[in-house]
């Protein structure tokens, strides 16, 4: 066997310390001006952008915005009807 194998525990470990790396870099970005004499943000860019998506029937952007604004919708199994007689 190789003298490097990681189990997967630690495997899992860096996996979620990258992931959390990575998460707030990308929030601490997301709140970075666009441009010096621009006052909108990266994130206000990316929401215009998808905006623009779902307004030209991009039916994942309406999706993910109905998602960010109302919450996802709670999925629920088949609905039974009991026929009259």
């Amino acid at each position: 066997m190789g003298k490097n194998l990681a189990t997967e525990r630690e495997i899992a470990e860096r996996s979620e310390k990258l992931s959390q790396w990575l998460n707030r870099a990308l929030r601490k970005m997301a709140m970075q001006p666009c441009s010096a004499r621009d006052r909108r943000t990266w994130a206000d860019a990316m929401a215009l952008a998808l905006f623009r998506k779902a307004i030209r029937g991009d039916v994942d952007a309406a999706r993910e915005i109905a998602d960010r604004v109302e919450g996802p919708v709670q999925q629920q199994g088949p609905m039974l009807r009991k026929r009259k007689r």
